[in-house]
């Protein structure tokens, strides 16, 4: 598949990284990770990051790895973690119309494969359970684009999308990873006996 040409990701991506590092680490952790962009990244993040706005998936991108120098010594480990935020913020406010009552676990991630495209203006993300499986594969294919920070941030958001409705015995694990050289992205997502929201 052809890349898609200057990728971009919705304001709302960049706000919660940056709330992030504000949050869980604070304003001189905050400091660290600006002083080590760029003039024009700073200039944006500094001006009003509206959620519905798109911007360039680049900047998303140095912003990560600015998080992980400034606030892990390295460890891409923590976007994780920042990808977990993510999920608890933007379901739990913008996006809350994706955590209807009752569904499976199965119903839920498929829910959650319509959210993509209004975060994201390149790749595609596909969710399905394999026959016979008590397990939900999740499918992303960034069209050239993979970052590891953004895969592990996928990785976490995944994992605090089903923690934010309580499903059982929830495990996310990733498989295959573009920015290693896989042709896709893949993560595995198993519960407990049931499969059922509490």
């Amino acid at each position: 598949m052809p890349r898609a040409p200057m990728p971009q990701v919705k304001g709302s991506t960049i706000r919660t990284r940056r709330d992030f590092v504000l949050r869980y680490h604070g304003p001189e952790a905050w400091s660290r990770v600006r002083g080590a962009l760029q003039p024009s990244d700073r200039d944006l993040l500094d001006g009003a990051l509206l959620a519905s706005a798109w911007y360039p998936f680049d900047l998303c991108t140095r912003l990560e790895r600015a998080i992980v120098e400034a606030c892990a010594e390295g460890d891409e480990r923590i976007c994780v973690d920042v990808g977990s935020f993510s999920a608890a913020e933007n379901l739990a406010t913008l996006y809350r119309t994706y955590l209807a009552g009752g569904e499976s676990p199965t119903d839920f991630y498929k829910r959650l494969e319509r959210l993509y495209p209004t975060l994201h203006d390149f790749g595609s993300m596909t969710v399905f359970r394999p026959e016979n499986r008590d397990e939900i594969h999740i499918v992303h294919d960034y069209q050239g684009f993979a970052t590891r920070s953004n895969c592990l941030t996928a990785l976490g958001f995944f994992r605090g999308a089903g923690v934010s409705v309580a499903i059982p015995g929830l495990r996310v694990e990733e498989t295959w990873c573009q920015a290693l050289g896989n042709a896709s992205c893949l993560l595995v997502v198993t519960w407990g006996e049931g499969g059922k929201r509490r």
